[in-house]
């Protein structure tokens, strides 16, 4: 394992056996994080937990992909309580490739041996052996002198 944070502050954490990470911050703030083995978390994964994070087993992590049970309450007007959150289980099935710089929020489950392309953003429920990426719609124009 490379250099990284890992903390269970008031929570739980289980890794699995031969599981690889690099550079990675995972946190359990009083929630439960579990990872199954042979998992790989590339450099700037970060997981962090309020109620319960579970990533399946031989699983594969692109660079820099969060993924957050919890979000924040915001109100339209009036001081912001940040400490205030709503949290929801996250799961992740076995055999799934995570790619770059995907963003896992709140509620989510992938199901068995899916593909998250890079740059997605997952909210929801993803059924097993699924390909999901956004199509982002690219303006390419050019600028008017």
């Amino acid at each position: 394992m490379g250099k990284g944070k890992i903390r269970a502050s008031n929570g739980i954490l289980h890794i699995g056996d031969g599981c690889d990470f690099r550079d990675v911050r995972i946190s359990a703030n009083k929630g439960h994080i579990e990872i199954g083995n042979n998992t790989f978390l590339n450099s700037g994964c970060i997981i962090t937990s309020c109620k319960s994070i579970k990533i399946g087993c031989g699983c594969a992590f692109g660079t820099n992909v969060s993924i957050y049970d919890h979000d924040h309450i915001y109100c339209a007007e009036g001081k912001q309580d940040w400490n205030i959150t709503k949290s929801s289980e996250i799961v992740i099935g076995d055999n799934c490739w995570i790619g770059c710089n995907v963003i896992i929020l709140r509620g989510s489950h992938i199901g068995n041996n899916c593909v998250i392309g890079a740059g997605t953003v997952i909210k929801g429920n993803i059924p097993d052996s699924m390909i999901v990426y956004d199509r982002n719609t690219q303006v390419v124009k050019k600028i008017q002198e």
